[in-house]
């Protein structure tokens, strides 16, 4: 009962590319986060250390909503995706592109797809290795999405969050463990 469409036909407006601006050279609260590739970790995370902002002229077209996902188009970070879910204005740059999801997509479920083997598989697929790796737009809007009814979404949404909950729960208390072996290795010497 899972339809398979184009991602072009599950989103609310065609998919935008960011700003080609510079950051603010000094970071003023008042104007919107400027994110950047640059920005997203490797678990599609944004980074505290990276913070930059863009004067609110400037950022207005480009200003995102809860649950709008970005896909990296250019160089190493190719086909990253990040969900925004922030409650502070932020806006996007020009080798991000912008996909804001209509009815029939949750946003959570097209992040985990881009997370999924599946995903890597087509991203791999469609790269002309004698060229720097690349997914514009059109390509992304191309791309087929496996789409359940929305309550199965979240359902698989809800199960994911909960079960990487766990997972970063246990990182944690590994992490705290280690710390605490290395001040006792270190009290002991």
């Amino acid at each position: 009962h899972w339809e398979n469409l184009k991602l072009k036909f599950l989103l609310d407006e065609p998919m935008m590319y960011g700003a080609n601006e510079s950051p603010e050279s000094d970071i003023n609260i008042d104007n919107p986060r400027y994110i950047r590739i640059t920005d997203i970790d490797e678990n599609g995370n944004l980074k505290d250390e990276t913070y930059r902002t863009l004067q609110y002229d400037k950022a207005q077209p480009y200003l995102l909503k809860y649950g709008d996902v970005l896909f990296a188009r250019s160089w190493a970070t190719v086909g990253k995706t990040y969900r925004f879910t922030e409650d502070y204005p932020a806006c996007f740059a020009g080798y991000l592109i912008k996909a804001s999801c209509g009815e029939k997509l949750l946003s959570s479920f097209l992040i985990y797809y881009t997370n999924s083997q599946c995903y890597n598989n087509w991203k791999n697929s469609i790269f002309d290795q004698s060229t720097i790796q690349n997914i514009a737009a059109d390509k992304y809007n191309n791309l087929s999405v496996p789409i359940p009814p929305i309550s199965e979404q979240k359902k698989i949404a809800d199960f994911l969050d909960a079960k990487i909950a766990k997972i970063d729960e246990a990182i944690a208390e590994l992490e705290a463990q280690l710390k605490d072996l290395a001040n006792y290795k270190q009290a002991v010497i």
